[in-house]
């Protein structure tokens, strides 16, 4: 793999150190791309809601307590950040992540499907590192 995707495979999507080559990583990135949009649809209106509501979360939660609304703002500001942080985690990365194991699985590489440990060489098909059991699959039975 070269340094093109060196920062994409080491912070969001790892599995894409499985590929061989820039050109594979691109074939796959155009296979999840239509999912891609569609999450990134769903992030933003995600970030919208999150700003709104952890800001009266804050505020709720500083009213009860009888915070001044300096203090209000600041869990209202801890708020906001741990609802984008969770909302970027299991809205954005983890979909990419699961249909990026999905065309590696099509492509008849071995990836555990649950936490994306390599299951090549492995003496069967449970994952050492999950306990998943992950069938094996023949190339091109799972690139849908």
């Amino acid at each position: 793999m070269g340094r093109r995707y060196w920062y994409l495979s080491r912070r969001l999507i790892p599995e894409l150190r499985l590929f061989s080559s820039d050109q594979e990583i691109e074939e796959a990135l155009r296979h999840v791309r239509f999912e891609r949009r569609r999450m990134l649809l769903l992030l933003s209106f995600g970030y919208i809601a999150i700003i709104i509501g952890a800001n009266w979360l804050g505020f709720v939660i500083g009213r009860y307590f009888g915070l001044k609304t300096g203090m209000q703002l600041l869990i209202g500001i801890a708020c906001v950040m741990a609802g984008l942080y969770a909302h970027y985690n299991f809205g954005f990365r983890r979909p990419l992540q699961r249909s990026m194991r999905r065309v590696l699985r099509g492509k008849g590489i071995p990836i555990c499907e649950a936490c994306g440990y390599d299951l090549r060489g492995q003496p069967s098909s449970v994952c050492s590192e999950c306990g998943t059991d992950n069938p094996v699959l023949s190339p091109g039975s799972e690139a849908g």
